[in-house]
């Protein structure tokens, strides 16, 4: 309804007057034009509220995605100082069920996160008008992680689960470095924002 109110209110006003009914004709226009004023002060607020709940849901995708990206910093100083450097003292006859167990086990802890994490900064991209460029930044750090993952970790993990490697596993934990510094200073960044705002 406010809609079309607003839509209305840049369409011209038209009057009919006669020496007959010039009284009644001005007494109409005086009552429009006081409509008028109403609709243009209910358009104002219902602009003002809308442009309030965009930035309020704005808000939530914000926290929530600082959320995630905090979750996989915890997740991934875990995985550097303590999973990673561990598995080279795993027994050799049990390693490849250990890695082939792990991998399973890491993809339910990780996968959902990071496919949220994407889809959120996919999203604030896109949509935020705000520092643009921080967000399309922040996009960029999102897929650089998933490059890593999937260009140097994935295919080290998989080389892992056919045999242990030494040399394999030392690769990992530096390799790994990467995505624990991509990830910590993304998320310190996002918190930043939320403060600053």
């Amino acid at each position: 309804m406010f809609r079309g109110w607003c839509k209305q209110l840049h369409q011209p006003f038209l009057f009919s007057f006669s020496d007959n009914f010039a009284e009644n004709a001005f007494a109409e226009r005086n009552s429009t034009i006081e409509r008028r004023a109403f609709r243009e002060s209910i358009c104002i607020k219902a602009g003002k509220l809308s442009k309030n709940l965009y930035f309020y849901e704005m808000n939530w995708v914000i926290i929530g995605h600082t959320g995630l990206a905090w979750y996989m910093v915890g997740l991934i100083w875990f995985v550097q100082v303590v999973h990673y450097p561990l598995m080279g003292h795993v027994p050799k006859e049990a390693f490849v069920a250990y890695e082939h167990r792990h991998t399973h086990l890491t993809s339910f802890v990780t996968a959902p996160i990071m496919i949220l994490e994407l889809g959120s900064a996919i999203w604030l991209a896109w949509q935020m008008d705000q520092l643009p460029w921080f967000w399309w930044g922040n996009l960029a750090a999102v897929l650089m992680l998933w490059a890593s993952t999937f260009f140097i970790q994935v295919p080290l993990h998989n080389k892992l689960s056919a045999n242990f490697d030494a040399q394999a596993v030392r690769r990992l934990v530096r390799t790994n470095w990467i995505r624990t510094v991509l990830w910590t200073g993304k998320a310190l960044v996002l918190a930043w924002y939320i403060i600053a705002s």
